[in-house]
C-alpha cells in the first residue's frame, strides 16, 4: 500500500472533523488509520494507573464491534507497550515458527501482522504512555517500514487531539461551574432583596403569604407593564425594569400622588431614605421630576401596588 501524500491529507482532514463524543471521535481516528495502511482490526486502549488497567475504548474489527470490560496490565502485546512505552511490531512470515498473532474477542479470525503505538497524552505526566493505538491485519507482513512511520503520525496526531478535547472539556466544566455560582449569587441577592421588601412592609399587619402574593405579583405587573405601556415613552418604560424593588415600590407610592413624608410612614422609612430613592429613580430613568412621575400615574393604577 504505498503511503502517498494524498493518504495523509486524507486522514488529517477526517481527524480534523467535528466529533461530537467520544466514540465518534475513535470511529475518526480509525477511518484515518484505514486511510494510511491496511487495517482489518483497530482498537483505541486507554490506560489506567494505580492499579494498573486497560480500558479497550474503541476496537473493532471489520464490522465487528466491542467494548471489553477493564482487563488488568499482564504479559501481552498492549502490556508490553503500557509498560515499557515501546512500539510492539508483529510482522511475521508465513514460515516463520511459533508464530504470534492477535485474536479479536471471541472470533475465530486470527490477524498476523500488527502494529501497536504507545499514546503520549499526558506530556509532563508518567514515565509510560497513557495509551495504545493499534492497527492490525490478517495477512503476514502486512506492514513495512513507510506503515510504522505513518502509524507513529497517528499516534502523535491522536494523543494531540485528545489533549485538545480534554482542554476544551475542563473549560466547558469551568464555564458551566462559573455560571452555577452566578446563578446561585443571585438567588442570594433576590433572597435578601425580597426579604428587606418584607422587612420594610411588615408594620401593616399583613401575614408573610399575603405579603409574598402581592409583592410578587406587583413584579409581574410592572415588569409587563413596563414592556408592553405606550402611555409614556419605550425608553421610560424600559429603564423602569432597571429600578431595585424598593426603587419600583417608593415610585408606585409617589405615582399615587403621596408626599414623600406620606410614603415614608408608609414604608416606616425617614423622609431623606425616600428622597435618596427617588434620586436613583430619576437617575436610572427619563423620569427627572416628581411631575413627571405622576403623569405616568394613569398607568400604574392599573396595576397592584403594594400599600
Amino acid at each position: 500500500m504505498s503511503l502517498h501524500p494524498s493518504r495523509f491529507l486524507a486522514a488529517e482532514i477526517l481527524l480534523r472533523a467535528t466529533a461530537c463524543t467520544e466514540l465518534d471521535f475513535y470511529r475518526l481516528v480509525h477511518d484515518a488509520a484505514s486511510k494510511l495502511v491496511t487495517v482489518d482490526a483497530f482498537y483505541l486502549c486507554r490506560v489506567q494507573r494505580s492499579p494498573d488497567w486497560l480500558h479497550f475504548v474503541y476496537n473493532c474489527e471489520g464490522n465487528r464491534f466491542d467494548c471489553p470490560d477493564p482487563l488488568p496490565i499482564a504479559n501481552g502485546p498492549t502490556s508490553w507497550v503500557a509498560n515499557t512505552g515501546k512500539p510492539k511490531i508483529i510482522v511475521q512470515s508465513e514460515h516463520a515458527v511459533g508464530l504470534d498473532y492477535i485474536q479479536f474477542a471471541d472470533v475465530e479470525s486470527h490477524t498476523w501482522s500488527a502494529i501497536h503505538w504507545p499514546l503520549w497524552i499526558d506530556v509532563f505526566g508518567s514515565e509510560r504512555p497513557d495509551g495504545v493505538l493499534s492497527v492490525q491485519a490478517y495477512p503476514h507482513g502486512a506492514y513495512d517500514q513507510e506503515d510504522l512511520e505513518a502509524i507513529e503520525w497517528l499516534a502523535l496526531r491522536t494523543a494531540d487531539l485528545i489533549r485538545q478535547r480534554s482542554a476544551m472539556s475542563n473549560m466547558q466544566a469551568q464555564i458551566t461551574k462559573a455560571e452555577q455560582i452566578s446563578a446561585q449569587n443571585r438567588a442570594v441577592s433576590d433572597a435578601k432583596k425580597f426579604n428587606t421588601l418584607l422587612e420594610g412592609l411588615a408594620s401593616q399587619g399583613e401575614t408573610p403569604h399575603a405579603l409574598r402574593e402581592k409583592i410578587r405579583a406587583t413584579q409581574v405587573d410592572i415588569a409587563h407593564w413596563a414592556s408592553t405601556n405606550q402611555a409614556i415613552p419605550d425608553t421610560v418604560a424600559d429603564d423602569l425594569v432597571k429600578l431595585s424593588d424598593r426603587e419600583l415600590q417608593v415610585l408606585i407610592f409617589v405615582a399615587e400622588g403621596r408626599s414623600t413624608k406620606e410614603v415614608g410612614q408608609s414604608l416606616c422609612l425617614s423622609e431623606h431614605t425616600i428622597k435618596r430613592h427617588l434620586d436613583n429613580v430619576y437617575s436610572k430613568t427619563k423620569l427627572k421630576k416628581r411631575a413627571d412621575v405622576i403623569a405616568a400615574a394613569h398607568a400604574i393604577r392599573k396595576f397592584h401596588s403594594i400599600r
